[in-house]
């Protein structure tokens, strides 16, 4: 019953399209006459860090934009097709049906959390249930990075809780406080040298298992 936040921290293009109006166009993009510009109709160019976004709608609740299994892997081929790299941006709901349809597309898994300890928790027993799934997932839980980030001045630093993934992930990687990353638009170029190289050795850690 959530809301997708990516559209509302990213830059927008000059428009307003989100998944939902890429779908319909699915075969059209897989058309061998469409051109790579083609899918600029539905992404949203980041002009700083150089990625494109492909947005839900956050005016709406995820129950009332979610996908059918055929419809993300008609996005999935979209995306493959036009772009090198795919990263899903996804909640933690493994009970799923979409959050495993992705998951099944993965070449690598990424956890992301915060120094908050139910935050903590809830990343390691999702990594433990998916490990526990079938022989896919599990290899995909060894090839984990974690990324443990501190939220907030008053929390404990990353490293005291990277230990708690160590058995199970391949690598974890620490991110210090920074309040850059509490704005609403998130630029590599308002972030303290610090978490840049922070950032990069995650960037590192997820290359090493691809």
């Amino acid at each position: 019953m959530t809301r997708g936040t990516l559209g509302w921290r990213t830059e927008q293009g000059p428009h307003n399209a989100t998944i939902l109006d890429l779908v319909p166009e699915i075969d059209r993009l897989m058309d061998p006459a469409a051109r790579n510009g083609d899918v600029a109709a539905f992404t949203h160019h980041q002009t700083v860090d150089q990625f494109d976004v492909l947005r839900s709608n956050p005016l709406l609740l995820s129950t009332e934009q979610k996908l059918t299994p055929a419809q993300l892997d008609g996005v999935q081929q979209v995306l493959t097709r036009y772009y090198r790299m795919i990263i899903w941006d996804t909640g933690n709901d493994e009970g799923d049906e979409l959050w495993l349809r992705i998951v099944s597309h993965a070449d690598q898994i990424v956890i992301a959390t915060t120094t908050r300890a139910d935050h903590a928790e809830a990343g390691r027993l999702l990594l433990e249930g998916l490990a526990a799934r079938d022989e896919r997932s599990a290899a995909l839980v060894r090839n984990a990075v974690v990324v443990v980030s501190q939220a907030d001045k008053e929390e404990a630093r990353a490293q005291s809780l990277a230990d708690g993934f160590t058995a199970t992930a391949r690598e974890v990687v620490t991110i210090p406080y920074d309040a850059a990353m509490r704005e609403q638009w998130l630029r590599s170029d308002k972030l303290a040298a610090p978490t840049r190289v922070a950032w990069l050795h995650a960037a590192a850690a997820v290359a090493r298992g691809l």
